[in-house]
């Protein structure tokens, strides 16, 4: 199943976060008026699921901050990505 998760961000950017029909994860951040183009050039940060398994994102909007953290195969796997 595809879903989609958005956040708007100060300076007319957006924080998008997809996942594809087997849930590999692509996180994007960009201006609003460039989004279209980066969907359809299918670019971004990339997290294959086989690797990481399933996972949960938390966005800290003080901080500027996603984080995602694996709830399965990888115990010890986590990532932080500045949105700046």
């Amino acid at each position: 199943m595809d879903t989609r998760r958005a956040q708007l961000l100060a300076g007319d950017k957006i924080l998008l976060a997809t996942t594809d029909r087997v849930g590999n994860l692509t996180v994007n951040l960009e201006h609003l008026n460039a989004i279209e183009n980066v969907l359809l050039r299918d670019s971004g940060k990339k997290l294959n699921r086989d690797k990481i398994g399933e996972f949960l994102l938390a966005f800290d909007e003080s901080k500027r901050v996603l984080g995602i953290v694996a709830t399965e195969k990888v115990s010890s796997f986590w990532s932080v990505l500045r949105c700046t």
